[in-house]
């Protein structure tokens, strides 16, 4: 794996982010038109471009799977390094929490596609599950939005007014631990 954090790189994540915001539009136009099986299949796609986006802006291809988290665990580990401190008091460690959703939503893809022992997959997902996935791919790309924004991809990238906006409404949050203390 390569890690090279460049503004063109940062584009192609961009991008790449944003089918995958697509991607949910259309698991909540699916949701609101009752659905669920579309609804879900389409909660997974998003959750899988959000998290190919991570290979993109850290400079590496991504995997042709619908488990694009089997293979992130060194992109993630180089994350860490450069903020050790960006998750130490959540809950759950988020970046466990991209690849155990990862895993279990390529499972989902095939049975929201398929059906499962010949019930088609209109029978085997409720509201319920629905908005479950809904609610799992929102939480997955806000999860990406913050790291990427931490670790300054969207923000060094940025023009003069767009870093300014930032530093408005969310003073010092590209800065690290230590530099807010000094202030």
């Amino acid at each position: 794996m390569i890690f090279d954090f460049t503004k063109d790189n940062f584009e192609k994540g961009r991008v790449h982010f944003r089918e995958g915001t697509k991607k949910f539009s259309r698991s909540i136009f699916l949701f609101q038109n009752g659905d669920w099986a579309g609804s879900v299949e389409a909660s997974q796609h998003a959750i899988e471009f959000f998290i190919k986006t991570l290979y993109l802006i850290s400079g590496n291809p991504i995997p042709r799977t619908h488990d694009p988290g089997k293979k992130i665990e060194p992109i993630l580990d180089e994350f860490k390094k450069i903020n050790p401190e960006i998750f130490k008091n959540a809950l759950i460690d988020p970046f466990h929490w991209i690849k155990e959703i990862s895993e279990h939503m390529e499972e989902i893809h095939f049975i929201a596609m398929y059906g499962d022992n010949n019930i088609p997959a209109s029978d085997l997902f409720t509201k319920n599950d629905a908005e479950k996935y809904c609610d799992t791919a929102f939480q997955m790309m806000i999860l990406i939005l913050i790291i990427a924004f931490q670790f300054g991809f969207f923000y060094k990238n940025l023009p003069e007014e767009g870093r300014l906006f930032f530093e408005k409404i969310a003073p010092g949050f590209f800065k690290k631990r230590e530099d807010r203390n000094d202030e």
